[in-house]
């Protein structure tokens, strides 16, 4: 397995927090239409259970799945419904212990969440691939690098971090944080930034590796390096355009406005109907996709 070429993996992570999985759709849209500039891109799903499981929810994921099945780079091998301990961290970690089973070292795996919008452009996989071997002993690489930590969060640690909306890496680097995925246990979005994002990027420092962003593509941020005094020192995410992902949807903090309730009840329609209770059922409605269920709601 080590001699052969690597593969494309993708960890998508998102969660039935919400009316219907309208965002996740225009995604996978994106990702069927826009060519990843590699071959074949295998994705894991990872659905963090907020509420409890409709039959539209399920119906709703079926058609991400129909979605990538119809294009000729992506195919779906698991979908993993779990609790919402943890997060997209969690998530992460569900995707990668799936991918244990049959990822090579050098395989690529991407991990994108909701937020991670697109992606907006041909060569959405290679361009994070290429950034990575950009640089010798990188680690991680990702759309954005914020050089600071949230403000209430007070600390002498290395805060300098690629901010996990989507981030890349080699197999080889991610495997030996599968048992204790930073962040897999976090209830609140404060551990969830500084347990997941930034412990993320620390340990991945500690390992001697580097981390490098597609915005900053010549810079590379180690352990203990100085940065270029002239990168802004604030989180600049939202204030960017011409990369392959961008932070959330445009519409996604405006999620009470007209625009939005009209494209969400469009969507809910082609997805399979508006959201009705239901309890679990199990039961693979794809060929060859897997399905999973882990845990129980939290």
């Amino acid at each position: 397995m080590a001699d052969r070429p690597p593969c494309y993996r993708l960890a998508y992570l998102t969660a039935n927090d919400g009316r219907d999985f309208s965002i996740d759709y225009l995604n996978f849209r994106n990702m069927a239409r826009r060519h990843p500039g590699v071959e074949h891109v295998e994705i894991t799903i990872a659905i963090s259970r907020v509420r409890p499981v409709s039959r539209a929810n399920l119906r709703q994921i079926d058609a991400l799945v129909r979605l990538a099945e119809a294009s000729p780079w992506l195919s779906v091998r698991t979908v993993i419904w779990k609790g919402n301990v943890g997060r997209d961290f969690s998530s992460a970690q569900a995707c990668l212990q799936s991918m244990a089973e049959v990822a090579a070292p050098t395989d690529y795996v991407m991990l994108r969440n909701r937020s991670a919008y697109g992606p907006l452009c041909d060569d959405w996989y290679s361009a994070y691939v290429a950034q990575y071997e950009k640089h010798p002993d990188t680690g991680l690489v990702g759309s954005t690098i914020s050089l600071v930590g949230p403000p209430w969060h007070v600390t002498t640690d290395d805060v300098r971090h690629v901010q996990t909306y989507v981030y890349l890496s080699e197999w080889r680097h991610l495997a030996p944080l599968i048992d204790e995925f930073p962040g897999c246990r976090c209830k609140d979005n404060p551990s969830a930034i500084v347990d997941g994002e930034l412990g993320l990027n620390q340990r991945i420092m500690a390992a001697g590796l580097g981390i490098s962003c597609l915005h900053w593509p010549e810079h590379l941020f180690r352990a203990g390096s100085v940065d270029d005094p002239s990168l802004p020192r604030r989180d600049i995410k939202s204030e960017l355009s011409g990369l392959p992902f961008l932070y959330k949807f445009p519409t996604y903090r405006r999620s009470r406005g007209p625009f939005w309730r009209r494209l969400a009840w469009v969507s809910s329609l082609a997805l399979g109907g508006l959201v009705r209770p239901a309890l679990w059922r199990a039961q693979p409605s794809q060929p060859g996709v897997r399905y999973l269920k882990l845990g129980d709601p939290d």
